[in-house]
């Protein structure tokens, strides 16, 4: 959904939540991503998971997934690897901006999950270098400020496993939305946020399993997973 490393400005106080969003990939089939977030804590479930979650705290970001009983902790590092070449491609230049020529709000203001946002137009050069338009809904609402960062950290964490090499310029579209102190509520048709709140979620949530087998490479992960 973001890509890229853009240092962001800390906030002085965290805006914890939980939201909800639907993402659509390239072939327009649909996902739905629950999120909890809390300064730099992070937990993602997907449905594109449906039997595990992602969970980041500070830099740290693990897999966890039910085995036997028990729940596997896999390494960030140890899943990309595992994912190979899907793993880059999930990654490589998320966003597809490699130059953010122009963002401008239209003066039109549309409601997303309650939240008023601003509508505009974004202008960028894709990385194929083609000159690309896309419609985005933003807003200065602390709690999609933060859901923001939260997302495009974890990116960052997941490029950096899978080893990605980006092309020079990407994260010009998450530097501009730092610098402007803008979230995202929609992203033209890639996604969009279907409900946010700001109630901090529980220490529980980004707390690992009680009972975990932690996996520390690839080749325990496969053992696990019943592979040679």
């Amino acid at each position: 959904m973001f890509s890229v490393c853009a240092a962001f400005v800390v906030p002085s106080a965290w805006a914890g939540g939980s939201a909800a969003l639907t993402t659509w990939d390239a072939q327009g089939e649909a996902s739905t991503t629950h999120v909890d977030f809390d300064g730099t804590r992070l937990r993602v479930d997907s449905s594109a998971l449906p039997d595990g979650y992602l969970l980041m705290r500070g830099d740290d970001a693990k897999m966890v997934m039910p085995v036997g009983g028990t729940s596997a902790v896999v390494d960030l590092p140890a899943l990309m690897k595992m994912l190979g070449s899907r793993a880059r491609s999930l990654t490589e230049g998320a966003d597809g901006v490699r130059e953010v020529v122009s963002l401008t709000d239209t003066g039109q203001r549309e409601t997303v999950a309650g939240i008023a946002g601003s509508l505009y137009h974004l202008i960028y050069v894709d990385n194929a270098g083609q000159k690309m338009r896309a419609e985005l809904v933003l807003s200065r609402d602390a709690r999609v400020v933060e859901l923001t960062r939260g997302l495009h950290r974890l990116l960052i964490r997941m490029q950096q496993a899978a080893q990605v090499k980006l092309p020079a310029g990407s994260g010009k579209l998450e530097q501009t939305l730092e610098s402007k102190q803008l979230g995202v509520l929609r992203y033209a048709d890639r996604f969009i946020v279907t409900r946010l709140d700001g109630k901090t979620p529980a220490d529980a949530r980004f707390a690992l399993p009680a009972s975990t087998l932690a996996v520390p490479d690839l080749r325990g992960l496969k053992s696990i997973l019943g592979g040679r």
